[in-house]
């Protein structure tokens, strides 16, 4: 009867880890759910028609990344590549899906500022720039720049979203 009630008590104590466990894990999950990235925009529509027009929306998803592995990545190499992490606004980090490459673009906002530290990746390759977007009289300038501030391309935006002063730096 001791040897029934040993194994009963251990099986009880057994039991009560393993159910504590599982609760522990349960907490786990619900903490890494709000650490999934979430979509902020998507339109599957467009990966199957893709518009043939350069200056039509190319991306058909974006999603936000949450505070996971992929967000860390994505700021490491910011680092690696002399980002100052200090001036990044780590919050507000957006990875972009393009219907017309395999490549995908990473935002990152530029605290107090409308610029924002483009990365763009294929396969496990990065290349990381930085893009400057501010009023000139009532139209938007748009710069891309090496962080070295050499400048890729630049563009102007009208109200009516027209665009124009298009220039492509010649290498």
């Amino acid at each position: 009867m001791k040897k029934y009630l040993s194994i009963s008590v251990l099986s009880i104590l057994l039991l009560s880890v393993v159910i504590y466990s599982c609760s522990d894990n349960n907490d786990d999950l619900n903490t890494n759910a709000t650490s999934m990235n979430e979509v902020i925009y998507e339109n599957l529509s467009s990966k199957t028609s893709i518009s043939p027009n350069f200056y039509d929306n190319h991306f058909y998803l974006i999603e936000k990344l949450g505070n996971n592995v992929e967000k860390t990545e994505i700021i490491n190499v910011a680092k690696e590549n002399g980002v100052d992490l200090s001036t990044l606004n780590n919050k507000e980090v957006k990875k972009f899906y393009f219907d017309n490459s395999d490549v995908i673009m990473y935002s990152i906002s530029i605290k107090n500022s409308e610029n924002k530290i483009i990365i763009y990746k294929y396969d496990n390759l990065y290349q990381v720039n930085k893009a400057e977007y501010y009023a000139v009289g009532n139209k938007m300038q748009f710069n891309l720049k090496t962080l070295d501030n050499k400048m890729f391309y630049s563009l102007q935006k009208d109200d009516k979203d027209r665009l124009g002063n298009i220039s492509i730096e010649k290498k």
